[in-house]
């Protein structure tokens, strides 16, 4: 036998002991709103964990869990270490354990679902807590607590903070709900004793005007350029306060002097610190389309809108037309002319020489080729009549000169362009001239076309 094989290796672990135990502390009657909710105990329940405690008797570690809950179990439990000196990822893990241990409404399936993230949001309160005992004068306020629900059943758990507000009876002994920098800590009772840093400064309102535009001023001078990253959709900008200028169109409620310069777009694979996984890009791709599409409705929901405005503006113009064309007709209307068979407001004129046309042929059917022939001159002429009329009108109604009310101009003689020739006929006027001519017509022919003394609209 060899002295290796003579020379034994036991080493056992080490089974250090610590105990976890669990305490109540007192419920006040205070506001339990916002942050002060973590002393509410009739929806919900408040654990904090206090790390790093020695047991008074001895010199092993005693691990507490203050809690306002009622029906957990006071009673300590002992635990083991294979170490003398435990991290806090340590003790966090063993606290949670009794946590669950002594709860009875979370199951199995629920506590190895979500210990890891009940662990690593208490690892980064804890660094939260440390940050907060530098020396800066800030009011920023920060939670030593976080939520967390199953089903009906609501838990608050943080970091177990002392309010530490010196009284006439010593030190405040509950625990604080927030923590601000220089370690300022104060329960419900005491926040409005925190020595608050006074941001205000002594500047009129005019001043703070000034040093704003100034600034503003500055980095449009300067050129300042600010990058801009978004996780969320895996892009990033550059973003650049700029003058607007002389020849940039403005919208009648955009006064400002300033424009903001959107440029350099990316769509990043990764951001500044770690690579993005294939499942967040899939998930980066999926937001940006729909955005995309958001907009895309958007800008339709625009052009719509300016749609139905255009129509309903259109539609004003056409009733104020109608009024105004009523107002002119006050008297009866001339034969065969109405609204529609003037054509106003349409894309076309009234064919009257193919309704004449189409009135002579039938008549044609009936009578004899020589009554006839008279006939078809009397229409010629009454198509003409009414043609005439209807481009008059027309003129008329668009405030062209009137054709058959102007007067030729001699020969040699140039119309002077600063006095017109003839003024504008009125409707009354170009009305009677027609209906001399029309009834001078109809006498004429009325012994040799008996036939239009039938029933006849034409």
């Amino acid at each position: 036998m060899t002295p290796s094989q003579n020379k034994t290796f036991s080493q056992n672990p080490l089974n250090i002991p610590f105990t976890i135990s669990t305490t109540r502390f007192h419920v006040i009657k205070s506001d339990q709103r916002g942050h002060n909710r973590m002393y509410d105990a009739k929806r919900s329940r408040s654990f904090l964990f206090e790390l790093n405690r020695l047991s008074p008797d001895t010199n092993q570690f005693h691990l507490l869990i203050h809690t306002n809950d009622t029906l957990v179990s006071t009673a300590p439990k002992e635990y083991f270490s294979n170490s003398h000196s435990m991290n806090n990822k340590y003790q966090i893990s063993k606290l949670l354990t009794h946590f669950f241990a002594i709860q009875k409404v979370i199951p199995k399936r629920i506590q190895h679902k979500y210990f890891a993230k009940i662990r690593n949001s208490l690892l980064s309160r804890i660094s939260f807590i440390d940050k907060r005992n530098s020396l800066r004068q800030r009011n920023r306020t920060t939670k030593t607590f976080f939520n967390f629900t199953y089903k009906k059943y609501r838990f608050h758990f943080r970091i177990y903070v002392l309010c530490n507000f010196e009284t006439t009876q010593g030190f405040c002994p509950l625990p604080s709900p927030i923590i601000m920098s220089n370690h300022r800590t104060a329960c419900p009772f005491h926040q409005k004793w925190l020595n608050t840093h006074n941001t205000s400064t002594d500047l009129q309102p005019s001043q703070k005007h000034a040093a704003a535009v100034t600034r503003t001023y500055t980095k449009s001078l300067n050129a300042e350029t600010n990058t801009v990253y978004s996780n969320r959709l895996g892009i990033s900008y550059n973003t650049q306060l700029t003058v607007r200028r002389k020849d940039h169109p403005k919208a009648p409620d955009n006064t400002f002097v300033y424009t903001k310069k959107l440029f350099n777009y990316n769509v990043n694979v990764s951001s500044r610190s770690y690579p993005y996984s294939p499942s967040t890009l899939k998930k980066q791709t999926t937001r940006r389309e729909r955005l995309l599409r958001k907009l895309i409705v958007y800008q339709q929901l625009v052009y719509r809108n300016l749609g139905k405005a255009e129509a309903a503006e259109k539609r004003l113009i056409y009733n104020a037309f109608k009024l105004r064309i009523r107002n002119i007709f006050t008297g009866p209307r001339p034969p065969l002319i109405s609204m529609l068979n003037a054509s106003v407001g349409h894309h076309s004129k009234r064919d009257f020489s193919k309704e004449f046309s189409d009135e002579s042929n039938r008549l044609y059917r009936s009578e004899s080729h020589d009554d006839v022939i008279s006939l078809l001159a009397f229409i010629e002429t009454s198509s003409t009549l009414l043609t005439d009329w209807q481009y008059d009108f027309h003129c008329f109604m668009k405030g062209s000169p009137v054709p058959s009310h102007i007067a030729k101009a001699k020969k040699g003689r140039k119309k002077s362009k600063i006095r017109p020739m003839v003024d504008v006929p009125t409707y009354d006027e170009i009305w009677q001239h027609f209906n001399e001519l029309y009834r001078l017509h109809i006498v004429r022919n009325l012994n040799k076309i008996p036939m239009f003394m039938a029933q006849t609209v034409k």
